[in-house]
């Protein structure tokens, strides 16, 4: 759902950023914002562990705290 919600904002800063193209503030704002958000998501695809047959690490500190 995260990498769904900033591939989203990723689009929405790029069509935003290429409407108000003529305006050089407005397309340097959002151009930027949608370079951050492909950074983002590249760094979201890269994270996905290869296996996913390996529990969550946060379902494993839940195991223990208990």
């Amino acid at each position: 759902m995260r990498l769904f919600i900033l591939a989203a904002y990723t689009v929405a800063a790029a069509l935003v950023a290429w409407t108000g193209r003529d305006s050089a503030w407005w397309w340097v704002l959002h151009f930027t914002g949608a370079l951050a958000g492909l950074c983002a998501v590249w760094i979201a695809l890269d994270s996905v562990p290869a296996d996913e047959g390996d529990p969550d690490q946060a379902e494993q500190y839940f195991r223990e705290d208990r």
